[in-house]
């Protein structure tokens, strides 16, 4: 939040996804614990979901690397409030410089129908300095659920070893927070970009999975050997994902020889066959239940496409949506606000 200007909620591209500065000791299929990747220099008058590329997860890393870990601030703010990040401003002033916090702020579900503009009027605070902030949706109540939010505004700390420190519900004087995070925050080295990696990388061979799919018939990977397969790993909840399987569908349509399964992450199992039927998908879905299939491949980002070649190696990775079909998505969702 500098000084003098507006929060801004876009940053970041496509292409170079980074491996989150925070992670939560949770299984990754418990809940949808996710922050937003945003596309480069979205539309101030679209609505904030448009510029949504896709969603990493929080949990863990397959690494077991626990050295790349910040402190973190998770904010859930009262909405109904003109300036609602003020007092979390102020308490974060004085925070030391060898231990400045991730502060994540949870705006209720359905607060990306606004428009960017009018987000980032309501989450603006020109009198303070403090760390950057990030912003997401409480995804399927996922955030409310993991911290057992009672009352709104509800403040908790996790500092950089993973562990719960500290928690207030309800209004805070900024003096209050200030205080826990000068007694809970831990000294951290310098923040550096790390990339978003999968267990696998181009030119590995894919691991053959056993998988069924949504009419019950077992299948391996092998089994697909000798043609082109893609490979994507969605969310229903995820607007880039479902964007990502329409892109996959015109694919198909245009390829019937085109091999594509789609493994759905969610724990609704109903939400596979309601997808499929509303977008109209011909290609093979999968439930990966557990996302024991995600695990195997390392996926933390929603959507992940992979290209494997006849002979099953990695040929391309992709996180998130792909840049044109951004500019599908937007012209597809204009369209529909017009009628």
């Amino acid at each position: 939040m500098p000084a003098g200007h507006e929060v801004s909620i876009a940053a970041g591209t496509v292409c170079h996804v980074a491996e989150p500065q925070f992670t939560i000791d949770l299984p990754s299929w418990w809940e949808p614990l996710t922050l937003p990747i945003w596309r480069p220099e979205p539309d101030k008058a679209s609505p904030l979901r448009d510029a949504v590329a896709g969603h990493v997860s929080l949990a863990p890393g397959v690494r077991g690397d626990d050295t790349f870990s910040s402190n973190a601030v998770v904010y859930f703010p009262d909405w109904g409030l003109k300036r609602p990040l003020d007092a979390l401003g102020v308490a974060l002033n004085g925070v030391p410089d060898n231990s400045v916090p991730l502060v994540i702020v949870v705006l209720p579900n359905g607060s990306f129908d606004s428009s960017r503009a009018d987000v980032e009027s309501k989450l603006s605070s020109r009198e303070h300095t403090g760390p950057p902030v990030q912003f997401t949706e409480d995804n399927e109540g996922g955030w409310t659920r993991v911290f057992g939010v009672g009352r709104i505004p509800s403040v908790y700390i996790i500092n950089a070893k993973r562990e719960f420190v500290w928690k207030h519900e309800g209004t805070f004087d900024p003096a209050l927070l200030a205080t826990a995070l000068n007694k809970h925050l831990l000294p951290t080295e310098e923040t550096r970009f790390r990339p978003l990696r999968l267990t696998i990388s181009p030119g590995d061979p894919a691991p053959d999975i056993l998988f069924e799919d949504s009419n019950q018939h077992q299948s391996a990977l092998h089994r697909f050997r000798g043609r082109s397969l893609l490979l994507n790993f969605w969310q229903s909840w995820s607007t880039p994902c479902l964007e990502e399987l329409n892109r996959l569908e015109r694919l198909r349509q245009a390829d019937k020889q085109l091999r594509i399964i789609a493994f759905h992450g969610g724990k609704d199992h109903s939400a596979l066959e309601e997808v499929r039927q509303r977008l109209q998908l011909s290609f093979a879905l999968v439930q990966d239940s557990g996302q024991r299939v995600a695990r195997r491949f390392g996926v933390r980002c929603w959507p992940t496409t992979l290209t494997l070649s006849p002979e099953g190696h990695v040929e391309h990775i992709q996180f998130g949506m792909r840049h044109e079909q951004i500019a599908v998505a937007k012209q597809s969702n204009s369209a529909e606000r017009l009628q």
